[in-house]
């Protein structure tokens, strides 16, 4: 059950002894504050059919966490010559047949060997994670189709999340629990007009926002966490807030000031 103010976490670090601890740590901390976790192993779910042992211990670790949610990774594109620049990404250019075999490989993790799978029910994934997720009317089927198809696929729950990083088509917001509509600094945050996002509020609870390159001190941090996640304000769904940057990767690393955001958003609901 994914609970309302929660934290999107794009959980892109290899599990090393103890390197999600901080993950465990502040589920322990806040029982009743939901954790979306993001696991990507190698752009996707990996080249080979199981994770290997690091992968599955850790896995199952998460899954122990009644108020830990795990997502799969999977992209739209595979290519990325888009745009004036020819470098943006190009949205919904895989085809529905590589996403569903990443989908497939998922569900397999915590299948019977009998049936093909990896015979360890504990590391299951509750739901896909759609990054690189396109926001144009003209390509709603495209995810409409994938994520029925992830729906009718996964056997551990069916939690979809696309993330766009801007503003969508409305047609969107029915394909998915929640749409990931900002991805991008503080200084950007700052001057985002909100209600462009995410509907002047009609979809407020199915929107999730990730700022990151955050410079600003901890009492302005919890003031913008009050007012992304509190209900008498932008009444968000979840959020994700880290100071590393995108040359650092933001995602290879707890945010410096984990415990104080787990600590914000858990005051803001």
């Amino acid at each position: 059950m994914v609970n309302l103010g929660f934290i999107l976490l794009p959980l892109y670090i290899y599990p090393l002894p103890n390197a999600w601890t901080p993950l465990f740590n502040a589920a322990n901390s806040y029982p009743d504050l939901t954790f979306l976790v993001v696991i990507n192993i190698e752009n996707g779910p990996g080249a080979s059919a199981c994770p290997n042992s690091d992968y599955t211990s850790a896995i199952h670790s998460l899954n122990s966490h009644s108020n830990i949610v795990t997502l799969g990774y999977v992209h739209t594109a595979n290519r990325y010559n888009c745009g004036a620049s020819g470098t943006d990404i190009c949205p919904a250019t895989r085809s529905q047949a590589d996403l569903q075999a990443d989908i497939n490989k998922y569900q397999k993790w915590s299948s019977s060997t009998a049936a093909g799978g990896c015979g360890s029910p504990s590391i299951q994934v509750n739901g896909i994670f759609f990054d690189e997720a396109p926001t144009v009317a003209a390509n709603v089927t495209y995810m409409q189709t994938i994520s029925t198809y992830a729906r009718n696929t996964l056997t551990n729950g069916h939690t979809i999340v696309f993330n766009t990083g801007s503003a969508v088509d409305t047609g969107y917001w029915t394909w998915a629990d929640f749409i990931n509509v900002f991805e991008d600094t503080e200084a950007v945050y700052d001057m985002a007009d909100i209600g462009a996002l995410d509907g002047h509020g009609v979809y407020s609870e199915k929107t999730t926002l990730i700022i990151h390159t955050y410079r600003s001190n901890l009492s302005t941090e919890e003031r913008d966490v009050d007012t992304i996640i509190d209900s008498d304000h932008d009444n968000i769904a979840g959020v994700f807030i880290t100071e590393r940057t995108v040359a650092q990767n933001p995602y290879s690393a707890f945010p410096a000031q984990w415990n104080k955001l787990c600590q914000f958003v858990d005051a803001a609901n």
